[in-house]
């Protein structure tokens, strides 16, 4: 057998994720439900998904689960990368 001895740090791969996402979740189901107060289905759904999307970026930064390479990978890496570390969001 073979293998590469790469190291991975299961805390940052896979718990903050995780953290993120289970907050992320509270936070759309309760933005939905007080949207549902206000305005129709669809709307309150939208609201929703927009909030989770903002809140799980939001959390996965100040959680530092986000490496420089991850986002240098993704098309427009470097202007976001060098937004973020402008900002001091990222090391």
């Amino acid at each position: 057998k073979r293998s590469a001895r790469v190291p991975v740090r299961f805390f940052s791969v896979l718990w903050k994720p995780a953290v993120a996402g289970a907050l992320c979740a509270g936070a759309a189901k309760l933005v939905y439900g007080l949207c549902c107060l206000a305005v129709p289905g669809s709307a309150a759904v939208a609201a929703a998904i927009v909030a989770a999307i903002l809140i799980y970026a939001f959390l996965l930064l100040q959680m530092r689960a986000l490496e420089r390479e991850d986002i240098l990978v993704l098309p427009g890496g470097e202007k976001v990368v060098k937004l973020l570390e402008k900002r001091g969001w990222m090391r």
